[in-house]
């Protein structure tokens, strides 16, 4: 209820940890913060193996490990510099939103 009126409000999350709500027929989406110390799963698919080594420096944009997408080997970028830690094992089953390293 908002100043007096009430409204039908219906929620969905998002696979990407965000939130769809709909109020009165609109439709708003908030999208999950931004959080750069945390590396995170955006699709399914198979942690085939790293690229570097655990707790060496990667620079923003460079791959660090390499996943595997519906037969398809896709390189994962580092989306900040920093020294990374892994949090999965290779060959480890991913799911939207595991954390991959930090």
């Amino acid at each position: 209820m908002l100043g007096g009126k009430s409204y039908a409000v219906y929620a969905k999350h998002d696979a990407g940890g965000g939130m769809r709500l709909t109020v009165d027929g609109a439709t708003h989406v908030f999208t999950k913060a931004y959080d750069p110390t945390k590396v995170m799963a955006t699709n399914s698919g198979k942690l085939v193996g790293y690229t570097v080594s655990d707790g060496t420096h990667v620079d923003a944009g460079k791959p660090f490990c390499e996943i595997e997408v519906m037969k398809m080997i896709m390189p994962l970028v580092a989306p900040e510099s920093g020294h990374i830690h892994f949090q999965l094992a290779e060959g480890a089953v991913l799911e939207p939103g595991d954390l991959i390293a930090t």
